[in-house]
């Protein structure tokens, strides 16, 4: 193989030798990817061997590249002339640095210096490489040379001139045009790489700083585009975002030695890679000098566009909040994130004021953000997010006072209310700042609150209107300040001072059932009203306390309540009593049936249609707890509805019913659908005879009703065996075979049936034995009959005794054989 190929390429040497170049282009054409970027519009002119380069040529075009560039190599050291190296290290320059055994940058630099004729796409590519080599190499000053070359070269006087621009050369023309300025713009990003990797980021920013305003983009242009109508190279947006650190960079280095002024015009999107920049900078500083930066961001017009984001990505003010206050004053208003304004503001104001120019600079920044209320509710929000709760109920409270004197009269509106600044978020902080728990306020002050809120006629009748309307707005924020009110014990003297402005409100009883009222604050509530109110109203409020303690499980407590405002010997109403009830259920069993009797016997000396569905029901619970099934019998009228609509206590009656075996005080007259279902019941299990089973749907799934129809089946099945006959004949073993399949079907089904009550179960039992029993009696009666032979007697007597065996036994106990 390797003879054909040499042999080949002698034949075609002579060829080579008189069109080289032509045949090299035709190469370039087919060859790896890796040199096509090196011809330009036109074959350069090779002096090297021919003979050597077609060999290499035609080990590429069989993808032998190791072997091809190998040669180049060897024939690159062996070539003498001058011309003929500069060829083969232009080759050797854009090959893989892989199957090389010398850096290309190296070949690239040789190529450079000594070769001639290189078109200028050739020449900046060649420098690209030599330039990148070395700065890869950490030698800097030869990289900076072969960039500089670039930066300095120009284009041929054909290619700039007007005429040549028309016609065929104009795409030669832009497209080398392009070319050149990229490279430079390659070269400048290079350049200042190594000024930041030598440790001069002032001249690389200033490097940077000056090709971007030659070069700089058209913020309203979709495109950046150049001085020279050049659209930005593709290394704009890097270079833009490495000159930002640059100047950060250069700013830390020298503080007092500010880099020259950072003016650039930049648009939305060039903003943003700028922060990239200022972000990189400062996260690579251990402790970067925030001062100085804000100090030198604030000579450029840029300071609006990044001082709010760089607050944001460091909270370098947050062991100083109050400095940064002055530069979001220097912000315009509607550039100003209120949310963070807010929150250093309402750290800053957390912390003790000591200069006047801090006080100021807050003051300036109160009237600059945007509030819902007037400056001084949004004062008073600071203090409260500054925990410093007592300055912030004297503000709001001072708030309250401005409102209430300037609405000389009652509010027809809630338009008013709100003209007025009086809302129920207004009376919540006052609530949350004045009489927290946390507050530090004097107690003159929860005294200004409450006379303020509860003295006031506006509150009083915009909160019994918005209560018939939706008590869901300013009832439940009252009973909430009620309620604090009461624990701090102001309650009596506010409501009584001002009872005249609350008559018809149900604030009270709302703040009585608050989750959190304790007894000494609710007994305060009911004194302040005791002499004020009828007993009705003064019963309504006890209930609703008592309740409260009994959904918090107080029943001691309850019990306290009841015995003061509802006592058992009073004969109190149902629904004090049915709470006397639940508050007993902790009691001993004695304790707690008196007062269930005493409940009950109320129940039952009402009339049926004053009783409640609530106390029927729990009356209907409490009997079947107690087993007390006279008094259900008593009372069947009354209860009879609860009885039949619940599975339950369907089941219980019945049962018990059946356990009494239909006695004497069964009102056996009742048509009641469960009294008669009751009834067959107990027929049914009293071996009645021809019984049927009435239906209830509502023990349709019960096991109750599942042992009922397993003995009404046995019952079914019981009369086919009664004076049963068995002649001898034809048939005699045919019917003594059903008759023994029957009796074995029954004895299984009552097996296997998982029985629930034992009268049912030995119901079923008897039934059996009764089937059974007139089995047996029957064969033996065949069995004695004249003529029968002695074989067949035998038979009939053992079956008959081993029928006698069979018995019913409940799932649990095993079955028969």
């Amino acid at each position: 193989m390797t003879t054909s190929l040499v042999k080949a390429a002698s034949i075609r040497a002579a060829w080579f030798a008189t069109a080289v170049n032509a045949t090299l282009w035709r190469f370039v054409l087919t060859a790896p990817a890796i040199l096509l970027g090196f011809v330009a519009s036109q074959p350069p002119a090779f002096a090297a061997d021919p003979v050597v380069l077609s060999q290499g040529i035609l080990l590429l075009q069989e993808g032998r590249k190791s072997e091809a560039y190998a040669l180049l190599e060897k024939a690159f050291r062996a070539e003498e002339t001058a011309a003929g190296k500069s060829s083969l290290a232009a080759l050797l320059a854009v090959a893989p640095e892989k199957f090389l055994t010398h850096p290309k940058h190296l070949y690239s630099a040789f190529a450079l210096e000594n070769g001639k004729g290189l078109s200028i796409d050739d020449q900046v590519r060649l420098e690209r490489i030599a330039g990148d080599g070395y700065f890869d190499a950490a030698q800097f000053p030869q990289a900076a040379s072969y960039y500089h070359q670039t930066l300095t070269q120009k284009l041929p006087s054909q290619l700039q001139s007007p005429t040549r621009q028309q016609g065929a050369g104009s795409n030669t023309s832009s497209a080398t045009t392009r070319a050149l300025h990229d490279a430079q713009e390659y070269a400048t990003y290079k350049l200042g790489w190594i000024h930041l990797n030598q440790h001069e980021p002032r001249l690389a920013f200033e490097l940077w700083l000056k090709w971007r305003k030659t070069h700089s983009s058209d913020s309203t242009a979709d495109a950046a585009t150049s001085a020279t109508g050049l659209p930005g190279g593709d290394l704009a947006d890097s270079l833009l975002k490495d000159l930002s650190r640059a100047w950060i960079e250069a700013i830390a280095l020298s503080p007092a030695q500010t880099p020259a002024r950072f003016d650039l015009p930049l648009n939305q999107r060039e903003q943003q890679t700028v922060l990239q920049g200022f972000t990189a900078a400062l996260r690579r500083e251990k402790k970067p000098n925030f001062k100085v930066v804000f100090s030198a961001l604030e000579k450029t017009p840029h300071f609006g566009a990044f001082y709010q984001s760089l607050l944001t990505e460091f909270h370098f003010y947050r062991d100083a909040p109050c400095e940064a206050i002055a530069g979001f004053n220097r912000l315009r208003t509607e550039n100003l994130d209120t949310a963070l304004a807010r929150t250093y503001l309402i750290d800053c104001a957390s912390r003790p004021q000591n200069t006047l120019q801090t006080r100021t600079a807050l003051a300036a920044l109160f009237a600059k953000i945007p509030v819902t209320e007037q400056a001084r509710l949004a004062k008073a929000e600071v203090f409260k997010q500054a925990a410093q709760l007592a300055p912030a109920c004297n503000e709001y409270l001072n708030a309250l006072q401005e409102y209430t004197a300037k609405a000389g009269e009652p509010l027809q509106s809630q338009d008013d209310a709100a003209q007025n600044g009086i809302t129920p978020s207004l009376i919540r902080q006052i609530a949350e700042t004045c009489l927290d728990s946390r507050s530090e306020a004097s107690s003159s002050q929860m005294k200004r609150a409450v006379g303020l809120i509860f003295g006031s006629r506006q509150v009083a009748d915009q909160n019994q209107k918005d209560f018939t309307q939706n008590p869901t707005k300013w009832t439940p924020v009252l009973a909430t300040f009620f309620t604090k009110v009461a624990a701090k014990g102001l309650a009596s003297e506010a409501l009584i001072q001002n009872s005249s402005l609350w008559r018809k409100s149900l604030l009270p009883q709302l703040a009585l059932e608050a989750a959190d009222q304790d007894l000494k604050s609710t007994h305060d509530l009911l004194s302040a009203f005791k002499n004020d109110r009828s007993p009705e109203t003064l019963n309504r409020f006890a209930l609703g306390g008592i309740k409260t303690l009994l959904k918090a499980g107080q029943f001691d407590r309850a019990r306290l309540w009841l015995g003061e405002y509802f006592p058992l010997e009073s004969k109190p109403t149902l629904q004090a009593q049915r709470l006397w009830v639940i508050a007993s259920q902790d009691q001993a069993s004695a304790a707690r049936g008196k007062v269930q009797q005493t409940w009950a016997n109320t129940l039952f000396a009402q009339p049926s249609a004053q009783v409640s569905q609530e106390d029927r029901k729990a009356l209907a619970g409490l009997l079947v707890e107690q087993g007390d099934w006279e008094a259900v019998q008593k009372h069947w009228s009354l209860l009879r509805h609860d009885f039949e609509t619940s599975p339950q206590w369907a089941e219980a009656f019945a049962t018990s019913r059946l356990r009494q075996q239909a006695g004497s005080n069964s009102p056996s007259t009742d048509s009641s659908p469960l009294m008669a279902y009751a009834r067959s019941l107990v027929q049914l299990a009293s071996d009645a005879p021809a019984t049927t089973l009435a239906t209830l749907p509502v023990l349709k799934k019960s096991p109750l009703h599942a042992d009922a129809l397993a003995l009404h089946s046995l019952r079914q099945k019981e009369g086919e065996f009664q004076n049963l006959e068995l002649p001898l004949g034809a048939r005699f073993e045919k019917l003594v075979s059903r008759k023994l399949a029957l009796l074995k079907s029954n004895l299984a089904r009552a097996t296997r049936h998982t029985w629930t009550q034992p009268l049912l179960l030995d119901a079923a039992s008897r039934s059996f034995d009764r089937s059974r029993n007139s089995f047996a009696a029957a064969l033996e009666k065949t069995a004695s009959t004249e003529g029968t032979e002695p074989d067949i007697q035998i038979q009939l007597w053992e079956l008959a005794q081993t029928l006698r065996s069979w018995t019913v036994k409940s799932k649990s106990e095993g079955t028969a054989g």
